[in-house]
């Protein structure tokens, strides 16, 4: 059979390769290749699954759409708007869209928005998906808004550099690096003060809520082209904002009978006080 072909000569040139090798027998290399395969595949098996499960839980935080994107947009830059801050559970979510899947179909309606995905993606997460929430978070926003902060800062900085010649990327690193530092450094801050509360959320939750900042940082950034007094005011008014967006969050997902030595609301400021600091020590970068 002429498909063999290519199989039959990579086993001669195995066989030829061990052949040449002096002093060990193929059967003592065959069996090394053997027992390196086994140990691979029982790595494989026990890290594979693990892996599995955690790329479907960081799937649910990039469940966006349009709509939820622009309405996202709009509370993070002007958080007094929203009126609902709680988040709509999962289970809910699929109660509703039960009765309106048996409402449709009570009509003679077809849907066909629900392509199945939804189902396995709610039974994994506690909350529904952000495209169906916009109270939901999401790691969508976070990653493309700070990708796009660390690019407007390197033009920033090179144009009010008088030095044509300026290092664009040491800027760059320079401004990836102390973003991920003050953001890990931020996060670690609200899960211990979480876990003095005796309660928790989920790592990636804390990450989506504190990476929102690069919203504001973002729409400070490009003020700067209008002058520093406007880009000084435009800073307070973003950091407030986003100080304002952490506290009414937090305060819908923190459950309100909590210990810890301070009381719940006093916790809470100090998050969103800790949200206004950083954004605001960022923006003067």
């Amino acid at each position: 059979n002429s498909s063999d072909l290519p199989y039959n000569n990579n086993n001669n040139q195995r066989n030829d390769f061990l052949n040449n090798i002096p002093n060990v027998s193929p059967e003592m290399i065959n069996m090394g290749f053997s027992a390196g395969q086994d140990m691979l595949n029982k790595q494989k098996e026990k890290w594979l699954p693990g892996m599995s499960s955690f790329f479907l839980s960081l799937k649910c935080y990039f469940a966006v759409n349009k709509t939820y994107v622009i309405k996202k947009l709009n509370i993070l830059l002007y958080p007094p708007s929203s009126k609902q801050w709680s988040r709509l559970k999962a289970d809910d979510f699929s109660n509703t869209q039960n009765m309106s899947d048996s409402f449709n179909n009570n009509n003679g309606m077809n849907n066909n928005t629900n392509d199945g995905s939804n189902n396995m993606n709610l039974s994994s997460h506690k909350f529904a998906l952000p495209k169906h929430d916009v109270n939901a978070v999401d790691l969508y926003i976070p990653v493309m808004s700070f990708l796009t902060y660390c690019i407007l800062i390197c033009y920033a900085k090179k144009a009010t550099v008088d030095d044509l010649y300026v290092n664009t990327p040491d800027i760059l690193i320079n401004a990836v690096w102390k973003c991920c530092i003050l953001q890990v450094v931020e996060a670690v801050v609200i899960m211990v003060g979480l876990n003095m509360m005796n309660t928790s959320l989920p790592f990636l939750d804390i990450v989506s809520y504190t990476g929102y900042k690069y919203v504001g940082l973002c729409v400070n950034t490009v003020m700067l082209l209008f002058g520093r007094s406007i880009y000084f005011l435009t800073a307070l008014y973003t950091s407030a904002m986003l100080g304002y967006f952490i506290l009414k969050s937090l305060a819908a997902v923190v459950p309100k009978e909590t210990g810890g030595p301070l009381p719940r609301h006093i916790m809470l400021v100090i998050f969103a006080g800790l949200q206004f600091l950083i954004t605001f020590i960022l923006s003067c970068y």
